[in-house]
């Protein structure tokens, strides 16, 4: 439950962030990929960050926002009109900025990025495990 107006993060080591590519979505979507019959399509693919233990910035509501993540960079940002957002790599979960997507075999020597990257939101899906 979203705890409106909270001055302190909430929340347990439970909490964690996640990411999802489908090819062909996003930002991706028509750059010289070549039409989509020209190579097989490929299943949408998961990643999660979990709680590192390193802090208990876990949720944040106030009236001009949610936060998700802390401790030097927030892993979601979403504003109070729930129309921008922005993410960064966030200790707490350990996580790279939700919008960039590393190749697999990229991601155990990858380089965390210290940008903060920003986007409109035009759906947002609210999913509760209870």
């Amino acid at each position: 439950m979203l705890k409106l107006d909270s001055r302190r993060y909430y929340g347990s080591s439970e909490t964690f962030v996640f990411q999802i590519f489908e090819e062909g979505g996003g930002e991706e979507e028509g750059k010289g990929k070549g039409p989509a019959g020209d190579r097989p399509s490929r299943a949408p693919e998961l990643r999660s960050f979990h709680s590192q233990g390193c802090n208990a910035q876990y949720i944040n509501c106030r009236a001009d926002s949610i936060v998700i993540g802390g401790g030097g960079g927030v892993s979601l940002y979403i504003d109070d009109r729930v129309m921008h957002g922005a993410t960064s790599a966030c200790p707490t979960f350990g996580s790279p900025p939700l919008t960039e997507w590393a190749p697999s075999g990229a991601e155990a020597g990858a380089t965390p990025t210290t940008k903060t990257m920003g986007f409109d939101i035009r759906r947002l899906e609210v999913i509760v495990m209870a």
